[in-house]
């Protein structure tokens, strides 16, 4: 294994069956080579890129690639959408993130999901989460994360990130972007690692108002949180 990727391994994260795969890479040990050593291909959008955003994007396809080959398909390109998203096989559904050295990817051919998503954020500082607050929960989740046994930086980083998840999971279906209001968390479990919520106005005949869904989340070291939705 290269050195630029490192602790590289399927994720044990979820309970999920769906093949995850995760890693931490190393930034100041990128090098464009990289992309064909490790069998990816290097887009022209990333031509004009720095060198931060290069080593991202291989991770994240890095980790993608990894998920597919649990399926059995290899070597394909997944290729970049108008809205920069990942353009996956027509029988797959999937998603990626990356934050600071850490990248992960799940994959999924099962024909009943509607769609998967996946996100890692770092927490925030508590000056931050005074400042944006308002900008990303309503009155009714603000309160809750304040009256859950979580730091209210950490229980803000679930609650980001979840929402992150479910936009990757329903923009497949939905195609166009919406905001955080459209769902509310009603439940953050501490000890389950579970996050309950709800759509709350109709998105899409597959994404009804009132629509019931939850999600799942880890804590990662060096205070980053990772979140899971399949619908």
């Amino acid at each position: 294994m290269n050195t630029f990727i490192f602790e590289a391994q399927s994720t044990s994260w979820f309970k999920t069956d769906l093949p995850t795969y995760h890693c931490r890479f190393d930034k100041s040990l990128y090098k464009d080579e990289l992309f064909a050593q490790l069998g990816i291909y290097f887009p022209e959008s990333l031509i004009n890129a720095v060198a931060k955003r290069r080593a991202e994007f291989l991770a994240g396809r890095y980790c993608a690639a990894e998920a597919l080959r649990q399926l059995n398909i290899h070597n394909f390109i997944i290729k970049t959408g108008a809205n920069r998203n990942p353009l996956w096989p027509e029988t797959v559904k999937g998603s990626i993130s990356h934050c600071d050295n850490y990248a992960i990817a799940i994959a999924s051919d099962k024909s009943d999901l509607i769609g998967v998503g996946i996100d890692i954020e770092s927490q925030i500082t508590e000056e931050t989460f005074e400042k944006i607050q308002s900008q990303v929960l309503s009155v009714s989740e603000i309160e809750l994360i304040s009256n859950i046994d979580l730091k209210k930086t950490i229980s803000f980083a679930v609650a980001f990130s979840l929402k992150e998840s479910f936009f990757k999971a329903s923009y497949p279906t939905i195609q166009k972007y919406f905001d955080f209001s459209a769902v509310t968390i009603t439940d953050i479990d501490s000890v389950g690692n579970t996050v309950s919520f709800k759509v709350n106005e109709t998105l899409h005949e597959s994404f009804k108002k009132g629509m019931l869904l939850q999600g799942e989340f880890h804590l990662l070291p060096e205070e980053k949180v990772v979140t899971l939705v399949k619908i």
